[in-house]
């Protein structure tokens, strides 16, 4: 069984985020656009770990004997999706130039998300892209996405910029109870560092005290690329400058791996580290084993 969606209809991203998510039980990710949507567009760009929760009190007009004082809300990891693209300083976005043709598509049965696109920014050049997604049952703790980037008319310089951070809170409803309340904040910064080249961030709760490990690394088919990393506020970045060749397409593997203390109070930033290399440690002999393995079973779940 297959979604299938061929064209952007901005009235119904936020719905699309929603049904074009994927989920192994473990973790889930809306299914937004890596690069992005235009600023004003309403969004909510969430990454969750099941049971990851925060607490959040509850107010009342008349507050009475026996009403509970707080209640537990799952909370958005930060932003593990976005990845932006970039021919020669110019972004791609596909909300400006034009879009030749675009088709999305929700695979149940390989449990992947697909998003085939061609597009002509708006200085002409012509990029004809690819990106794939999943979230593993092989590996439940691991978000994969492949990259596979050719054009018609431009060869040159093209930058990936993959990051790590960021939260846009979800816009309050005071008619709706599940997203009422103005306390949610979400994760705070503990610390950025680099192990055996592989960027990963750590990240805490406010008020209930959890923790969570995100590590991300990426693979690229160029062997020429120049990789380089950078701190932020939020997270991290990592970036990658290389060439679009004539003729030949380029691929970008990115794997993200995410643990929380909730299940692993004392080793989780051990426990996503120890995921990723196992991950990478499979990839060297291509990720097809890992893509098809984990693309057995599906799980689905609505955030």
């Amino acid at each position: 069984m297959k979604i299938t969606v061929k064209k952007i209809e901005n009235e119904n991203l936020l719905r699309e985020e929603s049904l074009f998510h994927t989920a192994n039980g473990y973790l889930g990710v809306r299914g937004n656009f890596e690069e992005g949507y235009l600023e004003e567009l309403p969004s909510v760009r969430g990454s969750y770990i099941n049971g990851v929760y925060e607490n959040i009190p509850m107010e009342y007009s008349e507050r009475l004997y026996g009403f509970p004082t707080e209640s537990q809300r799952m909370i958005s990891l930060p932003d593990i999706q976005t990845t932006k693209l970039i021919l020669d300083g110019e972004n791609v976005s596909l909300f400006e130039g034009e879009l030749i043709e675009y088709e999305r598509v929700l695979d149940f049965e390989k449990g992947c998300q697909i998003r085939k696109v061609s597009w002509k920014s708006p200085k002409g050049k012509h990029l004809i892209f690819t990106i794939t997604r999943m979230t593993s049952f092989l590996h439940k703790h691991l978000f994969f996405t492949k990259f596979e980037i050719s054009s018609t008319n431009y060869f040159g310089k093209i930058q990936i910029k993959s990051s790590v951070g960021g939260f846009k809170k979800r816009e309050d409803n005071k008619d709706d109870p599940r997203v009422a309340s103005s306390f949610l904040k979400g994760f705070e910064i503990d610390k950025t560092e680099v192990i055996d080249n592989i960027p990963f961030a750590t990240y805490s709760t406010i008020s209930s005290a959890l923790k969570v490990a995100i590590f991300q690394k990426h693979l690229c088919s160029d062997s020429k690329a120049a990789f380089s990393f950078k701190s932020t506020d939020e997270g991290f970045s990592t970036i990658i400058d290389t060439v679009l060749e004539k003729d030949k397409v380029l691929k970008v593997e990115k794997f993200t791996t995410v643990a929380d203390s909730l299940r692993n109070p004392k080793d989780y930033e051990k426990l996503a580290l120890k995921e990723m290399q196992t991950v990478l440690a499979s990839s060297m002999c291509r990720y097809r084993r890992l893509w098809f393995c984990s693309c057995k079973r599906t799980f689905w779940r609505r955030l």
